[in-house]
C-alpha cells in the first residue's frame, strides 16, 4: 500500500515577518511584493510630468491596489511543506541518499495538495549527513507544529550603556526589519523627490527655483536634527536575558537571547510595569547555540560601564 505523503500547512501565512521570532525572516513572497510595488510605481512615473494632479491620483490608487492585492494574497494563499527522501545514483554501486524539505504556495486546500500532487514545489533546505532524516523531520516540525516551549527570564532588567538610535526605536516599535523596507524606502524617496521638484517648477519662478529647493530641504534637515536632539535622544534601551525553549514535535532546542524595550521612562517604572511588549534584541555577539555563561557575559558587557583603574608605577 502506498504511503500517504507527509504534507502539512505552515504555521504562518505565505508572507510574515515577526521580529519576536528569530527563525522567521521573510521569503520569496517578499521579493515578489517588492517587484509589484516597483511596477506600480514606475507606471505612476510615466505620467508624473504630464500633470501633477493626475500623477498624484495614480500614485494614491496604486498604493491602495497594492495593499488590497497583498491582503488578498496573504488571506487566500497558504504555504505547505513536505519531506523528500532523495537517492542519487551514479554508476553501478554509488548511491547517495539525502533528505530535503520543500515548500509550495497555493490557494488549494491541504487535501488537494496531498492527493493531486500538481503543486510547484521548491527546495527550502537539504540535509546530507548521517542524521539527515532526523534533522529534516525536526526542521519540518518546526515549520508546521505549534511551539509548546516557553521563555524564562534569567536576569534582572537593566539599562543598556548604549543609546538607541531612531532606526532602533522605529524598527522595534513597529516590528520591522531593515530588509523589509529597503525597496519601499528607495521608491518612496524617488516619488517624494520628483513630486517636490514638480511642485517647485509649478509654483516657484525659474530664477527662484534653486533657492527654494535648497531652502525647503534645509528646513527639513534642520527640523529633523532638532527633533532628534530634543526628543529621540531621551530614549533608553532596557534589556533582559531570557532562556528560550522551543519544542515543536521532533524539534527541541534551548537557547539564550536578549530582549529589548525602548522607553523614556526610568528603570524603576519599567521594573514595575507588567504589560511590556518585549522585542528580540539582535545583538551582534549573540551567535546560535551560545552558552549561558557567554550570554551572561555579553549581557553584563552591554549593561555595565567598564571601569579603568590607572596606577602610576
Amino acid at each position: 500500500m502506498k504511503e500517504t505523503p507527509q504534507v502539512r500547512k505552515s504555521l504562518h501565512k505565505p508572507y510574515r515577518y515577526d521580529n519576536t521570532n528569530r527563525c522567521n525572516r521573510g521569503d520569496m513572497s517578499l521579493f515578489l511584493l517588492m517587484i509589484f510595488i516597483a511596477l506600480i510605481t514606475i507606471f505612476g512615473f510615466l505620467v508624473i510630468y504630464l500633470t501633477i494632479h493626475l500623477s498624484l491620483y495614480i500614485l494614491g490608487i496604486s498604493v491602495v491596489v497594492m495593499i488590497v492585492a497583498f491582503k488578498i494574497y496573504n488571506t487566500f494563499y497558504h504555504r505547505y511543506y513536505r519531506i523528500l527522501k532523495i537517492t542519487e545514483q551514479q554508476g553501478k554501486n554509488e548511491n547517495r541518499i539525502y533528505y530535503a524539505v520543500q515548500s509550495c504556495i497555493s490557494y488549494k486546500k491541504l487535501e488537494k495538495i496531498v492527493h493531486k500532487g500538481n503543486a510547484t514545489w521548491r527546495n527550502v533546505k537539504s540535509f546530507y549527513n548521517d542524521s539527515g532524516k532526523k534533522e529534516a523531520e525536526a526542521f519540518f516540525d518546526r515549520k508546521t507544529i505549534e511551539n509548546k516551549g516557553s521563555d524564562i527570564v534569567i536576569s534582572q532588567i537593566r539599562k543598556s550603556i548604549h543609546k538607541p538610535r531612531f532606526s532602533d526605536k522605529f524598527f522595534e516599535k513597529n516590528n520591522f526589519h531593515v530588509s523589509t523596507l529597503i525597496v519601499p524606502g528607495i521608491l518612496l524617496g524617488i516619488v517624494l523627490i520628483i513630486i517636490s521638484l514638480r511642485l517647485l517648477i509649478l509654483f516657484i519662478p525659474s530664477n527662484m527655483f534653486l533657492f527654494g529647493y535648497l531652502a525647503m530641504y534645509g528646513i527639513i534637515i534642520f527640523c529633523t536634527i532638532v527633533v532628534y536632539q530634543l526628543y529621540i535622544r531621551k530614549n533608553h534601551r532596557y534589556i533582559r536575558l531570557i532562556e528560550s525553549t522551543v519544542w515543536q514535535g521532533r524539534y527541541k532546542e534551548t537557547s539564550y537571547h536578549l530582549q529589548s524595550f525602548i522607553s523614556k521612562k526610568k528603570l524603576e517604572k519599567i521594573e514595575r510595569k507588567k504589560d511590556i511588549k518585549w522585542k528580540y534584541y539582535e545583538h551582534h555577539e549573540f551567535k546560535p547555540n551560545i552558552s549561558r555563561k557567554s550570554a551572561e557575559y555579553y549581557f553584563d558587557k552591554d549593561t555595565i560601564e567598564k571601569k579603568v583603574i590607572e596606577e602610576v608605577l
